[in-house]
């Protein structure tokens, strides 16, 4: 591609080699004699004149006479005009300086000059600038399309979140969030609408939809005592989805989590303290979204809730879509899942406290399907537990992995390569879906669950770490879940039904 003006034909290359000049320090007005300096010898006076003449013509450069005169091109003013105009008649401006004040000027920089080496434009101050005055976001619009092209991903991905200004403004997002769990609208500010963006439709299971019926396990009997307890026991936990930390899943996961967790998170945990604090939350959950919001930030509370990420699929979350960048990352996943099994009544609590059963019998049917699955939840935990401690002493591949279900096998894909670092043989591992007891780690010694509705198990790693008891039985779960509603003023055993 090139440029044709006064029957010179110049090329894209020598054009970038002028702009680059500008986008090093985009603030600067520069002399001629530094641009001409600059580019190299290589070039003569008129090449490199044609070229700020098609960067001026095209709005990428404005021009001066002297430092804060606008030439006659900004004024819209013909060089045939009297007066003071008449002192810089055939003469070219002396100095230039790129266009900061249009965004339109990086859109035409990408599609005329960067359209398939965009390195040098993402890495430059003058994005930088960009982002400081435009936003993040309308920058990244205009260059999203560079996104979907895998071999452009990672370098954008890196270039673009390592701007100072990316980070100084992410820094304001867990601000934004909190207002808006807390209940402020910070949608009514120009400067932060639509950020925050709730779920106004309530989720209700598959087979209600499809069957056209009501949740069975729902309270509807307006003249029992109990009735009154219902506001008290709803829960008060809200839901913001940040359209900044969306965004970031459109990234090479491996700088976008590395990104989150560096400038986010810690401020996400300080939020989630206040919450438990004002008894937004309660500590179990507390617990659980710490870990969680770092595992993996994009499809964590407060994007989604804690009923919807632990139950939508009963405690698969404990070993399913997360990312780990070193080898100490499993410990955040181990802690993850002792938050459940440690914190079990109050992760229930959480899941039927909106929908109360009718009844004890009702209440204890559900604790022990629960109950059964957070057992066969743990089993593929702790077997994919194994398997990635047995990667990392392996040293198989970079130790940055994606672990996910596909259907319903395991994958770990590789964040620098791609690929999945399981052998050829195992690609096809399955999860399990009965329940088994290992006695320890690496030995031929388990078995399959005998009673798996009657309590439920820790991992084996979780027990050697925090001694704690391994398991806990239905019985107490179920009497420290009838306490805890009762003391909402929702009373099982008080109750004729």
């Amino acid at each position: 591609m090139s440029e044709i003006i006064y029957k010179v034909e110049i090329s894209v290359e020598s054009i970038r080699n002028v702009i680059e000049i500008f986008l090093k320090n985009p603030q600067k007005y520069h002399k001629y004699k530094d641009i001409s300096n600059n580019v190299g010898i290589k070039y003569g006076e008129t090449s490199i004149r044609n070229v700020l003449r098609i960067l001026e013509r095209t709005g990428i450069l404005k021009s001066s006479y002297a430092l804060g005169r606008p030439t006659e091109l900004e004024l819209g003013v013909s060089r045939k005009g009297k007066g003071k105009k008449k002192r810089t008649r055939g003469r070219p401006p002396d100095f230039y300086k790129i266009n900061l004040e249009k965004l339109g000027v990086f859109h035409t920089l990408l599609r005329d000059y960067y359209k398939d080496t965009a390195e040098d434009l993402l890495a430059s101050n003058f994005v930088a600038q960009l982002i400081r005055s435009f936003g993040f976001i309308p920058v990244y619009e205009a260059a999203k399309s560079k996104l979907k092209d895998n071999d452009l991903k990672r370098t954008v991905s890196k270039l673009l979140l390592s701007h100072s200004s990316t980070t100084e403004e992410y820094q304001e997002i867990p601000n934004y969030i909190r207002k808006s769990l807390l209940g402020d609208d910070i949608n009514k500010s120009n400067n932060t609408k639509y950020e925050i963006q709730r779920s106004t439709t309530p989720s209700v299971p598959v087979w209600s939809q499809s069957m056209s019926l009501d949740n069975t396990y729902l309270y509807y009997d307006y003249d029992d005592p109990r009735y009154s307890a219902l506001n008290n026991l709803e829960s008060k936990i809200r839901t913001a989805a940040s359209k900044h930390i969306q965004i970031l899943k459109q990234f090479d996961p491996l700088h976008a989590v590395s990104f989150y967790r560096r400038v986010i998170h810690g401020e996400m945990l300080d939020l989630f303290d206040e919450l438990s604090k004002r008894s937004i939350i309660s500590s179990g959950i507390n617990e659980f979204i710490q870990y969680d919001n770092y595992l993996n930030p994009f499809n964590s509370y407060p994007t989604y809730g804690p009923r919807f990420l632990i139950f939508s699929r009963p405690f698969q979350r404990i070993y399913d879509d997360y990312y780990l960048l070193e080898y100490e990352d499993i410990i955040h996943l181990e802690l993850r899942a002792n938050a459940i099994f440690s914190n079990f009544v109050d992760i229930i609590f959480e899941f039927l406290r909106n929908f109360p059963p009718k009844n004890k019998n009702m209440l204890e049917e559900i604790i022990k399907q629960l109950i059964y699955q957070w057992n066969v939840a743990s089993t593929n935990f702790e077997s994919i537990d194994l398997i990635l401690e047995s990667i990392y002493k392996k040293e198989n591949g970079s130790g940055k992995y994606h672990v996910r279900s596909e259907g319903i096998a395991l994958n770990i894909i590789d964040l620098e390569t791609g690929r999945s670092v399981l052998d050829a043989d195992n690609c096809s591992l399955r999860f399990e879906s009965l329940a088994i007891d290992f006695d320890a780690p690496w030995t031929e010694f388990g078995s399959y669950m005998k009673n798996p509705f009657d309590y439920i198990t820790s991992c084996i790693y979780l027990q050697i770490e925090s001694n704690s008891e391994n398991l806990i039985p239905a019985t107490q779960i179920i009497s420290d879940l009838t306490s805890k509603f009762a003391e909402y003023g929702w009373d099982y055993d008080n109750i004729k039904t």
